[in-house]
């Protein structure tokens, strides 16, 4: 019989004509992939021809399949999927676009379905049976890709009788599957009644159980879960039917394949299915989930040691935190790390580490929250919270009588960390709730040599803390450590001090004499304004200040020899 006229029975060369006509010149080499795309919508003529040039430019400039599998979609996939068949038929016209199959199946529907929206249905079948990954590198790894419905072009013999459409949509084209994710329950019935089984599973379209859950078509479960000897456990991509519909947050596919499973005694992964229900903050379906016979374990750990908890936590999905957190099986302590116990973050370490306030005050509600638990790093919840700057939940956390601050353990206790990040407002509510005594004064000269200004107006505030403390293996003072650094502000509040000893030196040259020798003529004349300073106490600094060191400008040095001058230091 005659082919019907279109774009696919052109010649290459008359399709290039064609896009030239309708499109600026060049515009397939320099047009970025999304003006590719928005072109497809000028003319329905042009949308295959247009679709397989966007398609190009994405595979050309997305080379890493395993990246680019992360950051797209599975509908993206498939448009990708399907546009590279439709790519390879521009290249070879009369093969894989006519679809005999396909199109004559749609009379056997319960209403009337085009080719293509069955063909791209066909194909998110695929991407959901063997997942995003497996598309774009069988795309990549050759560029002629054979259809799932190739077969020789039609010739001009009378067309099949509908015993042999329904023997090939069953055998070959994966009819039964790709009807299951349509959702078209005549055409199930029809497939089914013609001796498709329920429990095939296709190279490329897998299973029809699977494909109805996936999409969400309870009717179409109804049809397949209900007959003998149906396998619910048959797996694709996204594992169980069961997990696919988690996945996907079909509850009511989820409640009818836990009934069936429960009548029929099938055990499903029911941990598992909450740690992915936990992981998208799908309260329906962690709800569904908790009320599955047999009970669920609900501290199912996955192989990083992570429980439905920790992954509700870590996503920060408060409301499916609280639905866990109401069983009373779940266990709020529970330390993992790599399936190793005692070596892992809690959950409340996790939420304190992210800033997740509201989830803190959750986990905190529960009587059996251990608060000290600390991970293999041994870091508390109030430590991390207090590192990263978590005002809020540091004072949710100090509330409690049952929290050790760990007070003197160097970079594990909170008032140090709070000291070295600058977090001047959780080191006052520290230093406010604890009696820290004399670990007070190991903090200044830490605040010093990291520069915090305001830390430092913090500590030197209070009675306890001394001015001229020694610190670190090199016994340097504050004002010591702020003149080598160069802190020039911090070297004048310190310097403002009543307490401040200017002339003090340990096993070191005096402050003075370090100004002098790091060319740093706003601290010499800091200095040399104290009215404790002792210019001449140590060595003299007229050589000290002509030497030509590594610090200062020869400008800097003249300037220095003349404030020592003036002040009578020479």
């Amino acid at each position: 019989m005659d082919r019907p006229a279109g774009l696919v029975t052109l010649p290459t060369e008359i399709l290039d004509m064609i896009i030239d006509l309708h499109v600026p010149d060049k515009w397939t080499t320099t047009c970025d992939g999304p003006r590719c795309l928005g072109l497809r919508l000028v003319c329905k003529l042009l949308d295959k021809l247009v679709s397989y040039i966007a398609f190009q430019k994405f595979r050309r400039s997305n080379p890493d399949c395993t990246a680019l599998s992360r950051r797209i979609n599975n509908d993206t996939a498939a448009w990708v999927y399907a546009t590279g068949i439709v790519a390879d038929g521009l290249t070879r016209p009369g093969g894989v676009l006519s679809l005999r199959d396909l199109w004559n199946a749609s009379s056997y529907c319960s209403t009337p379905i085009r080719e293509d929206k069955w063909f791209n249905c066909a194909c998110r079948v695929i991407v959901g049976f063997k997942g995003r990954l497996w598309v774009l590198q069988h795309l990549n790894r050759s560029p002629r890709n054979p259809s799932p419905y190739a077969h020789p072009p039609p010739d001009d013999t009378e067309p099949d009788s509908p015993e042999t459409v329904i023997e090939r949509m069953v055998a070959v084209k994966g009819g039964l599957q790709v009807a299951s994710y349509y959702g078209d329950p005549s055409l199930v019935r029809l497939l089914l009644a013609s001796g498709a089984s329920p429990n095939a599973i296709h190279g490329k379209f897998g299973c029809a159980i699977y494909a109805a859950a996936i999409s969400g078509h309870t009717d179409i479960l109804q049809l397949l879960a209900y007959r003998q000897g149906i396998d619910l456990l048959n797996s694709g991509y996204y594992g169980t039917p069961l997990e696919a519909a988690t996945r996907r947050g079909h509850a009511d596919v989820m409640k009818l394949l836990l009934a069936r499973a429960a009548a029929t005694g099938v055990t499903h992964n029911t941990g598992r299915c909450l740690r992915i229900a936990s992981r998208y903050g799908d309260e329906q379906a962690i709800a569904v989930l908790l009320l599955a016979q047999p009970p669920p374990d609900v501290n199912a750990a996955n192989t990083d040691g992570l429980t439905p908890l920790h992954i509700a936590v870590k996503n920060n999905h408060t409301r499916a935190a609280r639905l866990l957190l109401e069983r009373p099986d779940v266990r709020p302590n529970i330390q993992r790390y790599s399936g190793k116990p005692h070596l892992g973050p809690s959950p409340l370490w996790t939420a304190s580490a992210e800033g997740r306030t509201e989830m803190v005050r959750l986990l905190l509600a529960r009587p059996d929250t251990d608060p000290n638990l600390d991970d293999r790093y041994r870091l508390t919840p109030l430590t991390v919270a207090t590192m990263n700057g978590h005002e809020e939940i540091v004072r949710l956390l100090i509330e409690r009588d049952d929290v050790q601050p760990n007070l003197g353990e160097g970079i594990r206790c909170p008032l140090w960390r709070a000291t070295v990040n600058g977090h001047e407002a959780i080191l006052d509510l520290l230093l406010q709730r604890y009696e820290v005594g004399a670990h007070v004064k190991r903090l200044l000269g830490p605040a010093v040599n990291t520069g915090r200004l305001m830390v430092v107006r913090l500590l030197l505030a209070r009675d306890d803390v001394d001015s001229n403390y020694s610190f670190g293996p090199t016994a340097h003072t504050p004002l010591y450590a702020a003149i080598s650094h160069g802190y020039v502000a911090l070297a004048e509040l310190l310097l403002a001090h009543p307490g401040i000893d200017p002339n003090r030196a340990h096993k070191s040259p005096t402050p003075l004499e370090n100004a002098v020798r790091r060319g740093n003529p706003s601290m010499v004349r800091a200095l040399l304004v104290h009215p404790k300073i002792k210019p001449k106490k140590g060595r003299p600094l007229l050589p000290i200040a002509r030497t030509q060191d590594r610090w200062g400008t020869p400008a800097d040095r003249e300037e220095i020899v003349k404030l020592l001058e003036q002040h009578g230091a020479l």
